[in-house]
């Protein structure tokens, strides 16, 4: 089910009526579930992204209900916990000497990152997650948690109850968020001088230069910059302090925010308006040079199948349309197999499947983390030993769109 609230005609950043269409990916399946059966239905929606001519913000304007995304999240960070919050937290620790400090967490899934200050004397933590899978697992960690959305109302609630914080974490969030002004406003409403931000999204200037199409997807309804972000934060009167990139996700930032008052403003920000255009010419070559790859290969009489089939890979095989050259798909979590992906039907196994079916090549669909990627090659070193060949894109250590290892 599509949403377009009459407030979406208007920037969700700068509230400029001066909206454009960027791009459109056409007609996308849902890229959250998989289906039980071939004959399962999938719901479609056109996946396009619209721009602000005044700020440069690009956004999905009609965005998928979220409640069909998010009640059941299947995506444990514990599972698959990026390699750079274990040092977040611990920077973080260090900040705050007071293990009764107020720690809140939005989105905070199964709780991995509360975990870690509760690990370390802070049992004043709270997490908000919508997901009731997640939720039930953060319980189940002894994790304080609320099954909810985050919202300007709840934010009464809590400040009510709670306080106010002295740490609010909210990491890949924000990218999900369709209402981004009454989420702005609750988080404006919980804190005070004292409250440190930390937040973290894609970085969509690294998505542009790479014209990286497996971050877009319907449940990212926003695509910031930090020129973008800090354009809504002026209006909320909050102010960024300090700024990090990570490689997580193809590239993110993760931005120390605090209330105003005589902090200084950053005015180098720069304002990035040639973004949108940069990211359209790059992500239109990247898809054809990447359906052309992989229509060489199966025209060289090749085999090729999948290996991962999370929301980036599926749309991305999707988007291309190299399905048409994959003979299946292969995954970590047994729970899949026997699925099918939705769109490209093609069917999901278990990794037993590549050395019983030995395929010439295996590609590495995008996941958030390239150790991640390189874990699951060395893996399956044996793959390489008997002839096969893993298929990687936007690798770091190459400019290469797509790179090949055979060793």
């Amino acid at each position: 089910m599509l949403v377009n609230n009459c407030s979406d005609k208007f920037c969700r950043v700068c509230l400029s009526s001066n909206i454009s269409e960027l791009i459109s990916f056409g007609e996308q399946p849902d890229s959250s579930h998989l289906l039980v059966a071939k004959s399962s239905k999938f719901y479609a929606h056109d996946l396009s992204l619209k721009y602000c001519k005044d700020c440069g913000f690009v956004f999905i304007r009609d965005y998928v209900c979220p409640d069909m995304l998010y009640n059941e999240y299947k995506w444990v960070t514990s599972v698959y916990p990026a390699s750079h919050v274990s040092d977040l937290c611990q920077e973080l620790i260090k900040e705050f000497s007071d293990s009764e400090d107020f720690i809140l967490d939005i989105g905070s899934n199964d709780g991995y990152i509360l975990k870690l200050f509760q690990d370390k004397g802070f049992n004043n933590v709270l997490g908000i997650e919508p997901a009731v899978d997640c939720y039930n697992k953060a319980l189940a960690n002894k994790v304080p948690t609320i099954n909810n959305y985050f919202s300007f109302g709840l934010s009464n609630e809590l400040k009510i109850k709670y306080g106010i914080p002295k740490l609010i974490i909210c990491r890949h969030v924000l990218e999900h968020i369709s209402e981004l002004e009454d989420f702005l406003r609750g988080l404006d409403y919980l804190m005070d001088s004292s409250t440190l931000l930390v937040v973290e999204f894609p970085d969509f200037e690294a998505i542009s230069e790479k014209g990286d199409i497996s971050s877009i997807w319907e449940q990212h309804v926003n695509y910031f910059t930090e020129y973008t972000f800090s354009c809504i934060l002026k209006r909320f009167n909050l102010s960024i302090i300090k700024k990090q990139s990570v490689p997580y996700g193809g590239g993110s930032i993760i931005l120390y925010i605090r209330k105003n008052n005589n902090i200084k403003q950053n005015n180098n920000i720069i304002a990035l308006a040639d973004r949108p255009k940069i990211f359209t010419d790059n992500s239109i070559k990247n898809i054809e040079y990447i359906s052309r790859f992989f229509e060489n290969l199966k025209l060289s009489g090749n085999r090729i199948v999948a290996y991962g089939c999370g929301a980036r890979g599926r749309c991305l095989i999707n988007i291309t349309e190299i399905f048409k050259y994959l003979d299946y798909v292969i995954d970590d979590d047994p729970l899949k197999a026997g699925s099918y992906m939705p769109g490209s039907l093609l069917p999901v196994f278990t990794p037993e499947k590549l050395y019983e079916d030995m395929p010439d090549y295996c590609f590495i669909t995008p996941l958030n983390s390239k150790d991640t990627e390189m874990k699951i090659i060395k893996s399956h070193s044996k793959f390489i030993e008997c002839g096969g060949k893993f298929i990687e894109m936007y690798p770091n250590s190459s400019k290469k769109l797509i790179e090949i290892s055979n060793t």
